[in-house]
């Protein structure tokens, strides 16, 4: 059972569902939203961070899922609407950074990893990175240097 809650404004049981929480938006209008909306602080003036269902296009391709968070704004309460920060297409394909990714996983800016990146289950990056060294992936391999700009 579910409690539903509709874009009309209606609040139902929803015996049929097995999630504790439906939300409904009841229109029909191509790239509309549907989410949840969090409010953190008493004095904030516009809400700290969101998850959206948005119709992918007119809804025959499914739905998109967007995470949205404030930015900084150096002042309190903070005024800034949140921003999408990552993004699951329809499709699968998931965006950090951007909202149109065009592969499996688009990361856009700096990323940091740990324990390296694996490629084909077998090869990978490896080793320690420091500021100033780069990787950049080509046909055949991957290059590393440590001039950025020159890569």
């Amino acid at each position: 059972m579910s409690v539903e809650y509709t874009s009309s404004g209606s609040v139902d049981k929803d015996l049929s569902s097995n999630y504790g929480l439906k939300i409904r938006n009841t229109d029909w209008n191509s790239n509309q939203l549907t989410g949840i909306e969090f409010w953190n602080g008493l004095n904030k003036v516009v809400a700290t961070s969101r998850i959206i269902s948005q119709m992918a296009t007119g809804g025959a391709t499914g739905d998109n899922l967007l995470f949205q968070t404030q930015t900084n704004s150096g002042t309190n309460p903070n005024p800034n609407q949140p921003s999408t920060k990552m993004v699951i297409l329809s499709g699968g394909n998931v965006g950090i950074g951007t909202t149109e990714p065009k592969n499996k996983l688009n990361i856009v800016g700096a990323t940091n990893s740990t324990t390296g990146f694996i490629v084909n289950a077998n090869v990978g990056i490896t080793g320690n990175y420091s500021v100033g060294n780069c990787w950049m992936a080509y046909s055949g391999g991957i290059n590393y240097g440590t001039n950025c700009s020159a890569i």
